[in-house]
């Protein structure tokens, strides 16, 4: 089992790495989204 683990480590960490910057990336699209959305939802009841 503990050979497993020191096998495991080293992608776990890389797999926690990608995770968290698509989290990052995906929270930032989603900021950027939202301000588009609001801005057009706005334009559009001010019409």
């Amino acid at each position: 089992m503990q050979f497993k683990l020191e096998i495991l480590q080293p992608c776990y960490g890389a797999y926690k790495t990608v995770l968290l910057l698509f989290k990052k990336k995906l929270h930032s699209n989603l900021e950027c989204y939202s301000k588009h959305f609001w801005s057009e939802y706005i334009s559009s009841v001010h019409i």
